[in-house]
């Protein structure tokens, strides 16, 4: 009874714990994301050191020869963002004319349909320093996110010259040189997993938006192509996010037809890629309920912004695996399980397994 009793307090300390955690963690934001992003990267280009090391290549060789590459990639894409957003500020005024004559020929529509709206209201809506300052806050956002280039980079650098060395630094802090590492071990290889498979299937997403926009001729196809990139690593709702912007873009340049073709076009590639190619890839390899997906989506990114809807899975994947190995938080993990999907509701692309031959008996 005495344990019972305690139970209630013992929750609302954890409840409390929480909150102060999520506060903690949305406060200090400017110092935690580029150091969790150096985390990801070191997950990801971790094996290539190793693999190097294997072949007697010096350890500073390896990892310059990272740092290089990761720095190239990310001030190409914070380049093409600020390229793009001094390009799309200087060019708005005549993407402000297209845009009154747009919202006048519907206003006009509806009116005719008998759905009269305040024209001042719509007006006030689509100000043109109203929908600059909205989409130069967005890509501020993206491109503060690539921008800490030189702090991820130190980082990465730091965590891959002691990364051959972790596991023995570990055992040797728990004074257990027998120390069971399996599950970090999961979490760096799930994680490790799900990272490059997105990134192939994102860049890949991002790839084809390009040379469908490129094709059509629409304006800024480099930004959308990236921002088709990134957003891609948002489950869910992440290529609807990216979409808007590009088929609002291919309607204000051209017309309905030309918006319709790349609406058309991105539906085709994440249908094809996003929705065929990557569960094939992926199976139910992450095991994580798609309730549980959109929660961590909406704290993450209440308390990282943009940055933590991308991080959002593969933090919540390595919490998972971490309840896994605590006894006492195993019914959290059970929770974030995914339910059981009926047969008939399973779609695949694989061939049934061969039924075993019928018994001589």
């Amino acid at each position: 009874m005495a344990s019972s009793g305690r139970r209630p307090h013992h929750v609302l300390v954890n409840v409390a714990c929480l909150v102060i955690v999520i506060a903690g963690l949305k406060v200090a934001q400017a110092v935690l994301v580029p150091l969790v992003l150096a985390a990801f990267l070191a997950l990801l280009t971790a094996p290539f050191v190793v693999w190097a090391r294997s072949f007697r290549v010096p350890l500073w060789t390896s990892v310059t020869a990272v740092a290089v590459g990761v720095m190239g990639v990310l001030s190409f894409f914070a380049g093409v963002v600020v390229t793009s957003m001094t390009s799309f500020v200087a060019g708005w005024p005549a993407y402000a004319v297209r845009l009154d004559a747009f919202a006048w020929r519907v206003s006009k529509w509806l009116d005719a349909h008998g759905i009269h709206l305040n024209r001042n209201a719509v007006s006030d809506a689509l100000e043109p320093s109203a929908l600059v300052g909205v989409a130069s806050t967005t890509l501020s956002g993206i491109a503060g996110l690539l921008g800490d280039t030189t702090v991820v980079v130190l980082v990465l650098v730091f965590i891959l010259l002691e990364v051959t060395d972790f596991p023995s630094r570990l055992r040797r802090a728990w004074s257990n040189p027998q120390a069971d590492l399996s599950a970090f071990e999961r979490i760096s290889t799930e994680v490790r997993r799900y990272i490059v498979l997105k990134t192939y299937v994102s860049l890949a997403i991002g790839v084809a938006v390009y040379v469908l926009l490129a094709v059509l001729e629409v304006d800024f196809a480099e930004l959308l192509a990236l921002i088709a990139f990134l957003f891609n690593f948002i489950p869910n709702i992440g290529a609807f996010v990216a979409a808007v912007p590009t088929v609002a873009l291919a309607l204000l340049q051209y017309d309905i037809g030309t918006a319709a073709l790349v609406a058309g076009g991105i539906f085709a590639i994440h249908m094809v890629i996003g929705n065929i190619i990557e569960p094939q890839l992926q199976g139910n390899r992450f095991g994580i309920s798609v309730l549980v997906v959109v929660v961590s989506l909406v704290v993450w990114g209440y308390v990282w912004g943009v940055a933590g809807m991308i991080l959002s899975l593969p933090l919540t994947m390595a919490m998972k695996i971490a309840f896994e190995q605590i006894e006492e938080y195993r019914w959290i993990a059970a929770l974030m399980d995914p339910p059981p999907v009926s047969p008939l509701l399973r779609i695949s692309l694989r061939p049934p397994p061969t039924p075993p031959p019928p018994s001589s008996a």
